[in-house]
């Protein structure tokens, strides 16, 4: 994956940080997740956010829940985001910790950490 320019970092930091802000006030139609990463194309209109669950939710569940949402997050988002064009939302689980803990266990049966 190529590098994200400066303006897209700033753009992706920005809907990440505003996403963060507003996530208490969807409580009523998603459940709670951790925002951990967006990245977006460099056009700007595309973002993916990167999540992981907070609850024993069935990760299926919680998918149907975010895609039935995108319309409603990305209409608070364009409210708050000073783009021409709002990016389109894509929602992805983020299995970095996951792979972290694979790793360490590893690591601890073979005896070098």
């Amino acid at each position: 994956m190529k590098e994200m320019t400066q303006r897209q970092l700033q753009v992706a930091e920005k809907i990440r940080r505003i996403l963060s802000e507003l996530w208490p006030s969807f409580d009523t139609f998603l459940p709670p997740v951790s925002l951990v990463e967006v990245q977006i194309s460099p056009d700007l209109k595309n973002a993916t956010i990167f999540y992981m669950a907070n609850n024993g939710m069935e990760k299926a569940e919680l998918e149907k829940q975010l895609k039935e949402s995108v319309k409603h997050i990305r209409y608070e988002l364009a409210n708050r985001l000073n783009l021409r064009v709002v990016p389109r939302l894509q929602f992805r689980e983020d299995h970095l910790q996951d792979k972290a803990n694979h790793i360490e266990t590893l690591l601890k049966e073979t005896g070098d950490v």
